[in-house]
């Protein structure tokens, strides 16, 4: 199984999608990190909002997931793909990588 088959990235028309290191290599250059990058850190980007949702810092967390989940979104939304089916392959990603 190569990579390109289970890219998780919901931007299907990106010219790297399923080439790994242009895409992050991309996103880092510009300054922001890749769908797959963003998928990771996700958890404790939640996390410290949680821990104090008042704080400067806390919102400006949530505003910035908030924009990003909604570019996702958007992209999901006009690939016809679906959260479950995305989750699967970000799973299989991590399967993937593992080796």
């Amino acid at each position: 199984m190569e990579i390109k088959e289970i890219c998780p990235c919901v931007n299907l028309n990106c010219p790297n999608h399923g080439k790994c290191e242009n895409c992050t290599s991309r996103h880092l250059k510009r300054g922001y990190l890749n769908y797959c990058g963003f998928q990771t850190i996700l958890p404790a980007l939640q996390e410290a909002i949680e821990a104090s949702p008042e704080s400067t810092s806390a919102q400006k967390l949530a505003d910035l997931v908030e924009k990003t989940q909604a570019a996702y979104a958007r992209h999901m939304d006009k690939h016809g793909l679906t959260r479950e089916g995305n989750d699967a392959l970000l799973k299989k990603m991590a399967d993937f990588s593992d080796y």
